[in-house]
């Protein structure tokens, strides 16, 4: 947008909400900078601005704008309350299922019988000191692929390694530790 803005593509944004446009106030204050030095008017359908000045106008933008930030951080907070809950339960706090997990009728993560293989072949060849890349090259050579059916990186290898305590059955999120109530694929 901000490229097509430069380029004088169109001389107008509508917006439904300014949160829609960001909810982080710096980030929607240096936003509409950005438009405005290319040409390009901000209009928020539920939040219209007067005819007044352009200082009044930016004063009542930045407002709504704080009070969208304000909103975000409330949902983060909320959010994160949720997920130091359910971390003190050994339950998994969400997001896409590490590799190796799949996601249950129940919303309980269970071993994904098709990868198990794979995340005790990535710890077996580390144990015998291969690289992340040689692993990856021994993953890819057995036609095993990624998650989203891509090649083995040494990246994706590096995640797997990094959830050892997650694949021998506990739970670790931020100063957290627990027993994961997801069977362990490790022993």
């Amino acid at each position: 947008m901000l490229i097509d803005a430069k380029q004088k593509s169109f001389s107008m944004i509508v917006v439904a909400k300014l949160d829609r446009l960001a909810r982080d106030l710096y980030l929607q204050i240096g936003t509409v900078e950005d438009l405005r030095v290319s040409g390009v008017g901000v209009v928020s359908v539920a939040e219209p601005l007067g005819a007044g000045d352009e200082a009044s106008n930016t004063l009542i933008r930045n407002i709504f704008g704080s009070f969208g930030q304000y909103e975000k951080d409330k949902i983060k907070g909320r959010l994160r309350g949720g997920a130091l809950a359910k971390a003190r339960e050994g339950k998994y706090a969400g997001g896409r299922p590490p590799y190796g997990y799949t996601t249950s009728p129940k919303k309980t993560l269970i071993p994904d019988v098709a990868k198990v293989d794979v995340i005790r072949k990535v710890f077996s060849l580390n144990s015998r000191k291969y690289s992340l890349s040689e692993i990856a090259d021994e993953l890819n050579c057995q036609g095993w692929v990624t998650t989203t059916g891509k090649p083995w990186r040494k990246q994706a290898v590096d995640r797997i390694l990094k959830d050892k305590l997650f694949y021998r059955g506990r739970y670790a999120y931020a100063d957290i530790e627990a027993k994961g109530q997801h069977e362990a694929i490790l022993r």
